[in-house]
């Protein structure tokens, strides 16, 4: 069957919030279940703009747990049309977060970089 040249077919694309710009300063909240262990960092900019950045994988099995409920949390919010600013009270409500911050995220990425051994 020969190559034909035409327009691309339209296709599903999720809801989503808008993703931050990493070069400048963000609202970061810190997710955490005790003694210290990190689940991940919740980053808000601009009220329209918010990513989760998770810490824990399978291997620490509490901090996982805690991950999948964000996870959940953000696509129960989208899918009822939250806003960015809604949807992290709505996470900060459900497991443990340090009070938010403005951090610079190139600071921030840098961090977790070092963290994720990279």
């Amino acid at each position: 069957m020969p190559f034909h040249l035409g327009p691309m077919d339209e296709t599903f694309a999720p809801a989503r919030w808008s993703a931050p710009d990493y070069a400048r300063e963000g609202e970061v909240s810190r997710a955490w279940l005790p003694p210290e262990i990190i689940v991940g960092h919740l980053v808000i900019q601009d009220e329209s703009a918010l990513v989760w950045l998770s810490a824990a994988g399978p291997d620490k099995p509490e901090a996982y747990a805690a991950r999948i409920i964000v996870q959940d949390i953000l696509r129960e919010a989208l899918a009822e049309g939250l806003s960015a600013r809604e949807t992290v009270e709505m996470a900060r409500a459900a497991i443990l977060f340090e009070a938010p911050d403005i951090v610079k995220l190139p600071e921030l990425m840098a961090d977790l970089r070092k963290q994720w051994g990279r």
